[in-house]
């Protein structure tokens, strides 16, 4: 717990949990929430799932603890009707996968309280992978928080991988009233678009401190590389910024995509090498980097045929 904080009012939060189909991952979400050294908030389920398996476990487990809501199952404006529903001062959008340290919500609430020109507030993460911990810092470079004021600040983080938006950003509810989430600004990446577009705002602040684990497994939505998602983001970053298509950002941040494109493919064995896709990628990667990400491609391909003829053999 943060020592001696003498917030200037205390301000009511609203917790949305945004879950869809996970049950079995939602129990150790709620408990962190729960958990909060922070007291003034509001837990609300906002539950997208195509079945119950959700709705049994908050009326068996949580009944009076929680707010729970069910949406309409094929609805692809989940979180635009979580920010139709904001009434209290502030408010969170988190994941039902991931979970909050003890202090994330007092560490939050301190930092906009007391800092009246910020729109929000987000925090860095540990990283558990397959029930381990893996990283203590997923941005293990930041040293200090820092406070970003314009887009080009944060297009520019963003496209060389040094800043990506989590889960757990603690809004002002002008935000809620103002803006909305765009699918054609990157499909499941639209969350990217809807922090460049909060620059409109006013700044936002970004926690170098670990305030929430991150988690990466099986079912998680990132598993599967939204490459169309990435080009459509970096078309909207064209349109809302000075950034013209051969500028070296842009190019860097297609390169970057054209090669994480490539390792989800080889990586699930859905690309052949002898593709005219993947004939057509590695040209790209030759013309534009050829001295950082076509050698790391080459040694993945080379990398997983191998494994591939291990498991043939194995067989």
């Amino acid at each position: 717990m943060i020592e001696n904080i003498n917030y200037l009012q205390p301000k009511k939060i609203q917790v949305f949990l945004a879950t869809y189909n996970r049950p079995h991952l939602i129990e150790k979400t709620i408990d962190s929430i729960l958990n909060q050294s922070y007291k003034l908030f509001e837990l609300i389920i906002s539950d997208n799932s195509t079945n119950d398996d959700t709705s049994i476990i908050i009326n068996k487990k949580y009944v009076n603890q929680v707010k729970y809501i069910h949406r309409i199952p094929t609805n692809p404006q989940h979180f635009n009707l979580i920010l139709n529903d904001v009434t209290s001062d502030y408010f969170m959008i988190f994941h039902d996968d991931d979970t909050m340290h003890s202090n994330m919500l007092e560490y939050l609430c301190k930092i906009i309280n007391e800092r009246k020109e910020i729109v929000a507030v987000g925090a860095n993460a540990r990283i558990i992978e397959n029930g381990q911990l893996k990283r203590n810092f997923f941005y293990k470079d930041l040293k200090s928080d820092i406070t970003i004021y314009d887009r080009e600040q944060i297009i520019k983080a963003y496209s060389v991988q040094k800043f990506v938006p989590l889960p757990g950003y603690l809004y002002r509810r002008e935000v809620a009233e103002k803006m909305k989430f765009n699918t054609n600004y990157g499909r499941k990446n639209c969350d990217a678009a809807f922090i460049i577009d909060l620059l409109t705002l006013g700044p936002i602040v970004f926690v170098a401190r670990p305030l929430m684990d991150y988690y990466k497994h099986k079912d998680q939505d990132s598993k599967i590389y939204d490459f169309i998602g990435i080009l459509k983001l970096i078309g909207y970053i064209r349109k809302s910024s000075e950034y013209h298509k051969n500028h070296p950002l842009i190019i860097r941040f297609r390169i970057q995509n054209i090669y994480a494109e490539m390792k989800y493919r080889l990586s699930n064995d859905k690309i052949s090498v002898i593709s005219k896709r993947y004939l057509h990628l590695i040209k790209l990667l030759i013309k534009y980097s050829i001295t950082e990400f076509f050698p790391k491609i080459i040694l993945l391909t080379i990398y997983y045929k191998l494994l591939k003829l291990q498991k043939i053999n194995q067989k």
